[in-house]
């Protein structure tokens, strides 16, 4: 009973102080065109990474939390890679059971046909597909 009366006094004085917290967001870093082209990913051995597309040339930047670079891929081995509109599925084992990253890029052509690719990390081609 005594036990009782002591954590219910402690919750009482808990509940009934009025101190104000206060707290401030800092800027730890920034990225250009963040709005479009920044999101995290849970990679299933290296954790969550920051993903950024660069919209000049024709990479993918993994960075770690503290914003160092992880990885850069680069996928101008695929055709179209300049037009390249969807990055979809990074992973490090969807795909195939190796630990490299893998993902999955859509393109379209000229002409309105959009292209399917899956690479890895060293920018070779595991799979494509036309119309997908």
């Amino acid at each position: 009973m005594k036990k009782l009366i002591i954590i219910s006094f402690i919750s009482i004085i808990t509940l009934t102080s009025r101190q104000t917290l206060k707290a401030q967001i800092t800027l730890e870093h920034t990225y250009d065109s963040a709005e479009l082209n920044l999101y995290m990913v849970h990679l299933e051995v290296e954790g969550d990474k920051y993903i950024w597309r660069d919209g000049i040339d024709t990479t993918i930047r993994l960075y770690n939390l503290d914003h160092s670079i992880f990885k850069v891929i680069n996928y101008s081995s695929i055709p179209n890679s300049y037009n390249a509109s969807a990055f979809l599925y990074v992973s490090e084992h969807l795909f195939n059971l190796d630990d490299l990253i893998e993902c999955m890029i859509v393109t379209e052509d000229s002409n309105m046909v959009y292209y399917t690719y899956i690479i890895n990390e060293l920018g070779t081609i595991l799979f494509t597909a036309d119309s997908l």
